[in-house]
């Protein structure tokens, strides 16, 4: 049992060690990207910052800001308004709003209309966590509150409705607070068709750029809504933002 117990240990301190390493390599390459970036090697950071997102799904705020900077030097502007988007997703932030929507307007680009409300599911998304424990709190002490009443054989009613309409409230939150599947057009002339097949009707041609809902998805074919019509677009064409 002893050496059991020893095995144990001593993987569970390489495990350990092993990931404090791993943390160390990403604060160095961000760190290092950070250094490109400001020494204007916009290309070389470029890179970094792609490895830590694309390989290895690590960011930080700075990153996604730095990343649709470079690519909005570049003139890439459906680049940097999928950086934009995403940063947008996880900081919501009224500022980098205002951004998509001018490089939107100066493309003639179409998706990036904002509401309050959506900035509000967004912000809600941000700190749901906080939400959802003061929340849960709040249900329990409500939970306690009305087991006493029922020893002291008073009525516990309006406890109890008071806790239904705590949860509902948590339920109904995290529902609507759920980000809309969305995507933006990657390439120029892409064919938006009636029906998910190439011998379908063509509805209209359209550029890069655009923001789209994703709908669903028929193999290569992703189902979405342009002006009120539901059409498709072939999946090659597209950056998925979730």
């Amino acid at each position: 049992m002893p050496k059991k117990i020893a095995f144990f240990f001593l993987l569970f301190a390489n495990l350990l060690i092993f990931k404090v390493q791993g943390e160390d390599k990403i604060m160095e390459a961000f760190k290092k990207a950070d250094v490109l970036y400001e020494s204007e090697k916009y290309i070389d950071a470029f890179q970094v910052y792609s490895v830590l997102w694309q390989d290895l799904g690590v960011f930080n705020e700075g990153m996604l800001l730095k990343m649709a900077s470079i690519k909005e030097r570049s003139k890439e502007h459906e680049q940097a308004l999928y950086y934009l988007s995403l940063y947008y997703r996880y900081f919501p932030d009224k500022k980098v709003l205002e951004k998509m929507s001018e490089l939107a307007a100066a493309k003639d680009l179409q998706g990036y209309q904002y509401s309050d409300l959506k900035y509000f599911q967004m912000l809600w998304l941000r700190y749901e966590l906080y939400g959802i424990g003061i929340g849960s709190f709040l249900a329990l002490v409500f939970i306690v509150l009305i087991i006493k009443r029922m020893k002291e054989g008073s009525s516990p009613w309006s406890l109890v409705l008071t806790n239904v309409l705590i949860l509902v409230g948590l339920g109904v939150a995290y529902h609507f607070s759920r980000p809309d599947a969305e995507f933006i057009v990657t390439h120029n002339h892409v064919a938006l068709m009636q029906d998910p097949s190439a011998a379908a009707e063509l509805v209209e041609w359209i550029d890069k750029g655009h923001k789209l809902p994703l709908l669903g998805k028929q193999d290569i074919w992703i189902q979405t809504e342009w002006k009120g019509q539901t059409v498709f677009i072939r999946e090659h064409n597209a950056i998925f933002l979730n």
